[in-house]
């Protein structure tokens, strides 16, 4: 059962074009419990997925993670987007470098999820977020 969505559905980049990742808003969907999934729609790939404390939108580098994961750069160290939806918490997906290691989840404290892309001309933007009260 999803517990979190937020944003409007939209579409992602042709996954064969070169670093290819969600070229616009996606839909994320996070499963209940301390340690939960996060889905989005359409499933197209991301750059990295990041857990901040609080409701969301945060302002980067006045918080601190709580856990955080990590497309591989390609063999160049160029960043790409290959993490694919249905990311557990803590875990470390295919292809996923973990950046922030887990911290314990509590119960009744809100946190907010953020994917965000690569891409070639803006460096790394945020494609979707969803608050969630584990």
């Amino acid at each position: 059962m999803l517990i979190g969505l937020s944003l409007v559905l939209s579409s992602c980049g042709d996954p064969n074009a070169a670093n290819a990742g969600c070229d616009d808003t996606v839909l994320v969907g996070v499963t209940a419990g301390v340690t939960p999934d996060f889905q989005w729609w359409p499933g197209c790939e991301v750059n990295n997925l990041v857990v901040l404390e609080g409701v969301g939108p945060h302002t980067f580098g006045q918080y601190s993670a709580t856990w955080g994961i990590e497309s591989q750069p390609d063999a160049e160290g160029i960043p790409n987007n290959r993490l694919q939806s249905g990311i557990h918490y803590g875990a470390t997906a295919t292809g996923g470098i973990q950046v922030v290691a887990a911290v314990p989840l509590v119960q009744g404290q809100p946190y907010t999820v953020y994917l965000n892309v690569y891409t070639l001309d803006q460096g790394v933007v945020t494609r979707g977020r969803a608050t969630f009260t584990p």
